[in-house]
């Protein structure tokens, strides 16, 4: 999240415990919650832009079945390394602890991973927009997402302006899953 633990905007290597929620919406509903963000007086700090992710893991699926990702992720001129430790239990919200870095050279740091045995496991795109949001006295940071299983909206930062912003704008339908599983099995359902 931008200005808070974990932001790659500087350079800089950080850690801390990533807690978001994820919400489909029809194209209508995302307008109007880009609207009512620019009329709180959200922050767009990175206009729709294409997103590129690829997922590695060993050949075992070992980072898979600990629950773990490592994901490299092109967006605009940013390249970010992230790391993704397991899940924690939470019926509404995905809470794991996230290490992310900004890297100068995407291209070099896939050859170092897949020179370090890993393999791409995943691939997926999406066209994102991001706002920075001050929400009930608490940094919220939202994306709009358009993705070829569908549009979405992501609230992250503390949990609890997370569920009175969701109430805000009527969202009740929590979804925990993360993009590659809607991926995976929306895609194999077509």
């Amino acid at each position: 999240m931008s200005d808070q633990p974990g932001n790659t905007a500087r350079g800089e290597q950080s850690t801390y415990v990533e807690t978001e929620a994820k919400f489909e919406v029809t194209a209508d509903e995302m307008e109007r919650v880009k609207a009512e963000l620019i009329a709180f007086g959200a922050r767009c700090i990175a206009t729709r832009q294409a997103e590129d992710n690829e997922l590695f893991d060993f050949a075992d699926g070992r980072l898979r079945v600990a629950g773990c990702a490592l994901r490299l992720r092109i967006y605009g001129d940013n390249h970010i390394l992230t790391f993704k430790g397991p899940v924690k239990p939470d019926p509404k919200l995905k809470k794991r602890e996230e290490l992310e870095t900004a890297v100068s050279n995407g291209s070099v740091m896939r050859y170092v991973l897949l020179q370090l045995g890993l393999r791409v496991s995943f691939r997926y795109s999406k066209f994102r927009e991001v706002f920075n949001l001050d929400w009930s006295g608490a940094p919220l940071q939202v994306c709009l997402d358009e993705t070829p299983v569908g549009l979405f909206v992501e609230i992250e930062g503390p949990a609890e302006a997370i569920h009175t912003l969701a109430s805000h704008f009527g969202f009740t339908q929590y979804i925990t899953q993360s993009y590659i599983e809607l991926y995976t099995q929306r895609l194999r359902g077509r």
